[in-house]
């Protein structure tokens, strides 16, 4: 088979201000890979179908790459487990089109809902969405009536905590937190939640 092209984000450097695409940032597509002769010897190829970005990745942002959660086709597999066609979650991989992933322990597959977008298993059911999830049914063990402190409601953990203290009886209440460099408002109610991020360039 033809070789395709293997597109790839790199992250070059540390900015020392705003981040520059093509200098602290770089697509790369001079890469190209052979799907059908690659070996594997046990392991798993996959293709991006979506990626994930999250606030959190900036502090992972030490040297030359780019690596979060996916969901990810499989178009080639020498695993018992995972199949020539299956739909997996996975863990931090590169941001690039194709990939090898090795540690099958933590590869997800997927069964697809009717009418629900892949893209739900990078937010509400990936990553972001199992956190606020945990987070708050295992360890906040708050109950009807209480007040709820979310800090950083306006991330996208924040925001599913805040619609699970809405399902949960916690509303309407207002919480306010202020930092030198932005202002952050989640108000919520038994109807609705309006969030609003201010920030000082």
């Amino acid at each position: 088979m033809t070789p395709v092209r293997n597109a790839k984000a790199i992250f070059n450097k540390i900015p020392t201000g705003y981040p520059k695409p093509g200098k602290t940032t770089v697509y790369d597509t001079s890469s190209t890979i052979d799907i059908e002769t690659l070996p594997l010897n046990g392991v798993v190829f996959v293709k991006v179908l979506y990626l994930s970005a999250n606030p959190y990745m900036r502090g992972k942002m030490r040297d030359a790459s780019i690596v979060s959660y996916s969901v990810r086709t499989v178009p080639r597999s020498t695993s018992l487990r995972e199949k020539s066609g299956d739909i997996v979650h996975t863990p931090l991989l590169e941001y690039a089109e194709c990939s090898i992933q090795t540690h099958l322990q933590y590869l997800d597959k997927i069964n697809p809902e009717p009418g629900l977008s892949l893209c739900v298993y990078v937010g509400a059911l990936g990553m972001p969405g199992k956190t606020a999830y945990f987070a708050w049914k295992v360890l906040s063990k708050a109950k009807k009536g209480e007040t709820v402190f979310i800090s950083g409601a306006a991330g996208p953990v924040g925001t599913f905590v805040l619609q699970l203290a809405k399902s949960s009886g916690l509303g309407p209440q207002v919480q306010k937190k202020k930092s030198r460099s932005s202002k952050t408002w989640a108000q919520t109610s038994l109807l609705t939640t309006k969030l609003r991020t201010q920030r000082k360039c």
